[in-house]
């Protein structure tokens, strides 16, 4: 057990962090630093989804990228062909994608390991097909522009960065308070008795189907906000991106990287792999499908190397430094 000493010093480092995050956009205005921090707090969002259910329940998912494209493009389609306010969209994105999650969930948790990790990929493809074939409803592989109508909450359209910071850094404590929650609630103990010995958990009274349906849910609606916020900040959507393997692939490997099962992990994932993702991506930009193997590699090295993530190399330091 945390002394309630060391406890209170956690609270108030991390309150400071906080406001240092929230002023830090009106310091440094540099688009650039800004940019980057958007991306780092929208792959928290999604690498803490992906912790609920490949961290805590242990079931490897390979297709979360069917929930943030739900969330864009639900939000877009919407708006533009019902003029229906973009926070209502998202609104309807969450629920759609709550309820495809455990549709999906109910289907597929029948299977286990990787057949379950194929089965949740087969699922995203189809539904990228589905969103390129449908070209009268979703304008198929040609995307949907979302239009700049100036400053606006109401039309989450602003001309600085600064706004999408705010709003993307909001999100993402959102999304570490819910696994936080979740880690510390009897459902967080279910799920780890579930990703110890399903049988086990099952035998002692655990309604295991239903309890990695509830973690797949909350990792939908985590997602489901985070293509929202993508297309919102972006402001163009397509197929390709919404339920790109992509997507998927770098929520695994930002919460493997930084520890699977923590709050912080897929947080310190995020940090130091998404800074290095885009350098990579900037000067590599001619070779076409090199991130796909970078991330391999990657995955292939933390889990082999730091198979209980960076998180656990920072613990370790800082037991030394108290010792």
């Amino acid at each position: 057990m945390i002394p309630s000493k060391n406890l209170a010093e956690n609270k108030l480092l991390l309150l400071l962090t906080f406001v240092i995050l929230i002023v830090l956009p009106f310091i440094a205005q540099s688009p650039l630093l800004l940019h980057l921090a958007i991306l780092i707090y929208l792959n928290i969002i999604i690498s803490e989804a992906w912790n609920l259910i490949g961290g805590y329940a242990g079931q490897v998912s390979l297709g979360n990228a069917v929930f943030f494209g739900v969330g864009a493009y639900t939000a877009v389609l919407l708006y533009l062909n019902l003029n229906i306010n973009l926070w209502v969209g998202l609104i309807i994105g969450i629920i759609f994608s709550a309820v495809l999650s455990a549709v999906i969930g109910y289907i597929c948790f029948r299977l286990r390991g990787v057949f379950f990790a194929f089965a949740t990929l087969a699922v995203a493809e189809v539904f990228k097909l589905l969103f390129i074939i449908r070209k009268d409803i979703t304008q198929g592989p040609m995307g949907v522009v979302l239009p700049y109508k100036g400053d606006s909450i109401l039309d989450v359209s602003f001309a600085s960065k600064t706004p999408y910071y705010l709003l993307t850094l909001a999100f993402s404590v959102l999304a570490i308070l819910t696994v936080s929650y979740v880690s510390k609630s009897k459902l967080g103990y279910y799920l780890l008795a579930v990703r110890e010995d399903e049988v086990a958990a099952r035998s002692v009274g655990i309604n295991t189907v239903l309890v990695k349906i509830i973690a797949f849910t909350l990792s939908a609606i985590l997602n489901s906000i985070a293509g929202f916020l993508y297309v919102t900040y972006i402001r163009y959507i397509d197929p390709y991106v919404a339920f790109g393997l992509d997507i998927s692939l770098i929520q695994a490997l930002l919460t493997i990287m930084g520890g699977a099962g923590t709050v912080w992990g897929p947080v310190l994932g995020t940090v130091i792999l998404i800074p290095l993702l885009e350098l990579f991506r900037v000067y590599f930009v001619k070779f076409s499908g090199i991130n796909y193997m970078l991330h391999g590699a990657l995955l292939m090295i933390i889990i082999l190397l730091m198979p209980q993530g960076a998180i656990s190399i920072v613990r370790r330091l800082i037991k030394w430094l108290k010792s």
